[in-house]
């Protein structure tokens, strides 16, 4: 019986963003991560700054 030492076979098919350490089992899923969370531009993310910069 063995609990503790043989991983779960899905684990190797997650993908890991490089920024953050989160998880995602889709590669489009990280890549949407990637552009909307830590893009400089964010154009997917309206610019609530009033002062415009």
């Amino acid at each position: 019986m063995r609990l503790f030492s043989k991983k779960n076979e899905k684990d190797n098919t997650k993908k890991k963003c490089k920024h953050c350490d989160m998880v995602f089992e889709d590669d489009d899923r990280l890549r949407r991560h990637t552009r909307k969370a830590h893009s400089e531009n964010n154009s997917d993310m309206p610019n609530f700054n009033p002062f415009g910069t």
